[in-house]
């Protein structure tokens, strides 16, 4: 049997906010898992940076 332990990870990115009307930057937290050949992304938390 193949098991696949979840990775936590993190990300820094500016995403468009349409109610600032400017970009973001904000810090996306997320852990990855290959499942039958299948690489998923659960995201579990996105921080604002501002």
């Amino acid at each position: 049997m193949n098991i696949s332990y979840p990775i936590e990870n993190q990300k820094l990115a500016r995403i468009w906010s349409d109610r600032r009307e400017r970009l973001v930057a904000v810090r996306i937290h997320y852990s990855t898992l290959e499942q039958g050949g299948c690489k998923l992304f659960q995201l579990s938390e996105v921080e604002d940076l501002e």
